[in-house]
């Protein structure tokens, strides 16, 4: 499974970690052997706090104090390759990486439909979050804030690499698939090679937000937000990639009339007895209530971007030429049985599993979870997944067609572990 993420926009406004004003100032270009082209994307160190990523042509430039030096370039597409310098070039080096086919390891071990991952584990889990392959996971050990640790582990929660961290830590995602560890005052991106975790590209948390807080999603080599604009009844889609000085608006979505065909008989009857202007907006009420509160929804499935538009009730799909490829019609937000007051379901969240490539729409009422899966393709829901009634379900998350989320002891109440239920 190929799978390209180019982080060209953080090369343009973050700047890597640096080292002292000494040593010399390595400049290079990481290429495909095959065609040539630069490979964008790459991460690039030269020890644990010292990294930079390669810019949408395959050049980095990346700081040196001494040589000979190890130089470990990972991209998710090439894999970790690490080449060793003896002394600084007089011309730019050039890097041939060959393209690999990244597999998913096969992730159950058990015959356990749901399994408690960290169960005999010595710390209560406080967060985890999913790279493509791995899980990151913060824990307390022995419910002492000072034993805090981050740790990376396998799909079904087998440990692989640990590192001490300072309370107090925290976990973000962000649109590129990226797995940050937030500190109190600094956000840095987390990176595994061999038996090390390195803490890359750290910077203020302000600075963070502001770069990433305004983008949604990632589309081929740029990034998406939606806007919207309620006076004129359109939400606008804009677009920015490295080549470019603002974003573009691709695409506009205009609030077409409502010719409420979708409502029962009876409401319908209504509106012949009070007059279908009254009855249109007692409706449009309700709709721009339900609208405000409830904005539109972004999510991406392989290489297209997917947007629910609730004004048309339409399911958008957005390829990565930018294009759009169609748009259906979706109900997954209609009450069933509605009345003149009562129109809508509340959901909580549109969640993707992004290696089995599928969304569910979560449900949240009276201390329960609903997970209800959502075809893209059609607009059409399926079958609600059997999933335990847990009242005290938090940080929920699917990945490897599993919900996964952490739940509290029954034996000890305040110490928390990590579930995994099969649902596929």
């Amino acid at each position: 499974m190929k799978r390209i993420k180019l982080l060209f926009i953080f090369l343009a406004v973050i700047a890597p970690i640096k080292l002292s004003a000494q040593g010399q100032i390595l400049v290079a270009r990481i290429i495909d052997s095959d065609t040539g082209s630069g490979i964008g994307g790459a991460t690039i160190s030269v020890s644990a706090r010292v990294g930079t990523i390669s810019d949408t042509l395959g050049y980095f430039s990346i700081p040196v104090n001494k040589y000979p030096v190890g130089l470990t370039i990972s991209h998710l597409s090439y894999g970790v390759q690490t080449f060793t310098i003896n002394y600084h070039p007089e011309l730019n080096l050039v890097f041939k990486l060959s393209l690999i086919t990244t597999r998913i390891p096969e992730i159950m071990v058990s015959g356990k439909r749901l399994q408690a991952l960290t169960k005999g584990a010595d710390y209560s889990i406080l967060a985890f979050e999913f790279d493509d392959t791995n899980m990151w996971q913060i824990g307390m050990q022995y419910k002492r804030p000072g034993k805090t640790r981050l740790y990376l582990s396998n799909l079904i929660g087998d440990t692989l690499q640990s590192l001490a961290v300072e309370p107090p830590v925290s976990l973000r995602k962000d649109v590129l698939g990226n797995v940050h560890l937030e500190t109190e005052d600094s956000v840095y991106q987390l990176f595994s090679h061999r038996d090390s975790i390195f803490l890359l590209h750290g910077e203020k948390i302000e600075v963070f937000n502001k770069v990433m807080g305004a983008y949604q999603a990632s589309l081929g080599p740029g990034l998406i937000y939606l806007a919207s604009d309620y006076n004129l009844g359109e939400n606008y889609l804009y677009y920015i990639d490295s080549s470019m000085s603002r974003p573009m608006r691709i695409h506009t979505f205009e609030d077409l009339p409502d010719d409420l065909s979708w409502l029962p008989d009876g409401l319908k009857q209504l509106g012949r007895y009070f007059g279908p202007r009254t009855v249109e907006q007692i409706l449009n009420q309700q709709r721009s209530y339900f609208r405000e509160n409830r904005p539109e929804s972004i999510f991406k499935l392989k290489d297209s971007l997917y947007i629910v538009d609730y004004n048309n009730d339409k399911l958008h799909a957005i390829g990565p030429d930018l294009e759009l490829i169609r748009s259906v019609p979706v109900t997954f937000f209609h009450r069933p049985n509605p009345t003149i007051d009562n129109l809508y379901i509340n959901f909580d969240y549109l969640m993707t599993d992004h290696i089995n490539h599928k969304v569910f729409i979560t449900y949240h009422n009276n201390n329960n979870w609903r997970f209800v899966p959502l075809d893209p393709v059609t607009g059409e829901t399926g079958v609600e997944l059997p999933v335990p009634q847990y009242n005290a379900m938090s940080n929920i998350r699917f990945c490897g067609g599993a919900v996964y989320f952490i739940y509290p002891e029954k034996t000890y109440p305040l110490y928390y572990r990590l579930f995994r239920m099969v649902v596929d």
